[in-house]
């Protein structure tokens, strides 16, 4: 049986026992050894799928530009307050009536039973999946 081999700075091996490694990115870097890039911009992930380096979830580039590859800091994303009685943001941030935000809970949560937490488009739910009804152990394992 052969023994597996680190992969080297700036590569990464996401898939133990595979013949290979993969490159990291011109925004990301990697020690010895990894499973996945280490991103250079603040509040950026490294996208496996992709190769890139992109914006955290609540985070934005800082020129405003599309969120794509980059080395440069993202910045927290700000959403407004809805200027109009009876609406609440939305999970993109985008100004809706509250009635159609309660029908966020019935899809997000197990019997629809959740409250809405207000300003944010999510429900709080009452019951909750167990996380190997969702993700098995073997899922599980794969999950960084």
């Amino acid at each position: 049986m052969e023994k597996c081999l680190p992969c080297k700075l700036g590569w990464y091996n996401d898939v133990p026992g595979s013949n290979g490694c993969k490159q990291c990115g011109p925004t990301s870097f990697s020690m010895g050894g990894a499973s996945t890039c280490e991103c250079t911009g603040n509040f950026r992930t490294f996208v496996k799928s992709i190769g890139a380096c992109l914006c955290q979830s609540g985070y934005k580039p800082k020129d405003d530009g599309p969120n794509v590859d980059s080395a440069i800091d993202c910045e927290l994303e700000v959403k407004q307050t809805c200027p109009i009685e009876g609406q609440d943001v939305n999970i993109y941030g985008n100004c809706v009536d509250k009635e159609e935000l309660k029908t966020i809970c019935i899809s997000q949560c197990i019997n629809g039973d959740g409250v809405l937490v207000e300003g944010t488009g999510l429900c709080q739910c009452d019951l909750i999946n167990d996380t190997t009804e969702v993700c098995d152990t073997k899922c599980q394992a794969t999950v960084p």
